[in-house]
C-alpha cells in the first residue's frame, strides 16, 4: 500500500497545480499563435465527437451495470427470456436494458422532477394527473 505523508502531499499538491497551470498557459499560447482556423475547427469536431461517444458509453454502461430482481428471477429466465429472444431480438434487448436502467436512473429522475420541474403534474389541464 502506498503511504503519503502529510508534508509530501502538501508540497506536491501546489507543485502539481503550478505545473498544470504552466502547461495550460503554454498550450494556450501555442494554440492561439500557431493553429490555423481549419486546424482549430477539425480539432473541435474531433474533441466533440470523442466527448459525445464517451458520454454515450458512460450512460449505457451505467444503465447496464445494475442488477434487476425481475431479470434474475427463475420465472423470467425460464419462461419470458426464451420467448422474447426467439420472437424479436430488439424487443428482448430493450426489455432487459429498460429493467436494468430503471433502478439506476429512478433516483436521478425523481430528483430532477422535484427540483428542476418543481413537481410539475403532467397531464391534461383540468384533469387529475
Amino acid at each position: 500500500m502506498l503511504s503519503l505523508s502529510k508534508s509530501r502531499l502538501i508540497l506536491s499538491l501546489p507543485l502539481g497545480i503550478v505545473l498544470m497551470r504552466n502547461l495550460q498557459k503554454w498550450m494556450t499560447d501555442y494554440w492561439v499563435n500557431s493553429a490555423t482556423p481549419e486546424i482549430k475547427k477539425s480539432a473541435f469536431v474531433l474533441v466533440r465527437r470523442m466527448l459525445s461517444m464517451g458520454v454515450l458509453v458512460l450512460l449505457v454502461g451505467l444503465s447496464l451495470s445494475y442488477d434487476s430482481a425481475f431479470l434474475d428471477s427463475p420465472g423470467y429466465k425460464n419462461s419470458l427470456r426464451p420467448g422474447l429472444g426467439s420472437g424479436d431480438t430488439t424487443l428482448a434487448v430493450l426489455t432487459e436494458w429498460s429493467f436494468r436502467s430503471v433502478a439506476r436512473w429512478q433516483p436521478v429522475s425523481e430528483w430532477m422532477h422535484h427540483h428542476v420541474l418543481r413537481d410539475f403534474a403532467f397531464g391534461r389541464p383540468g384533469r387529475p394527473g
